[in-house]
């Protein structure tokens, strides 16, 4: 099983600018920290790397306390072609998130996946 820092990625359709893509420190320290960094999508790579170098926690990704820095360009490419998947989905899916996004030297490696779908309201007759 993959081992590493959780991340989360995540898109949002906003009726305002679009299909918006949060990228930050994943599993728990998401909700605690809420340190996240915003790009609106499609993201390009150098978006991805901005993402990820803007966010606070970015000495964990660097290798902090002697830890190894994760893979920047497998995280950036994975922001990358998530994004180009949430843009092409935007008329399908109301939110997406992948947390944790478990990233090492090695890999970045998505461990779970939540879509949310929009609702569609019928009526019974």
């Amino acid at each position: 099983m993959a081992q590493g820092l959780e991340l989360i990625v995540g898109a949002k359709q906003d009726p305002q600018f679009g299909t918006v893509v949060v990228v930050g420190i994943g599993g728990t320290a998401v909700e605690i920290y809420h340190d996240v960094a915003i790009r609106m999508a499609p993201v390009s790579p150098a978006e991805a790397i901005s993402a990820i170098t803007s966010i606070r926690g970015r000495k964990l990704l660097e290798g902090y306390r002697g830890a190894k820095p994760v893979n920047r360009e497998k995280l950036a490419e994975l922001i990358v072609n998530f994004s180009q998947m949430a843009f092409a989905l935007r008329d399908e899916i109301t939110s997406i998130d992948l947390n944790p996004v478990l990233c090492n030297p090695e890999q970045a490696v998505i461990a779970d996946a939540r879509f949310i779908l929009p609702t569609v309201l019928s009526s019974i007759r």
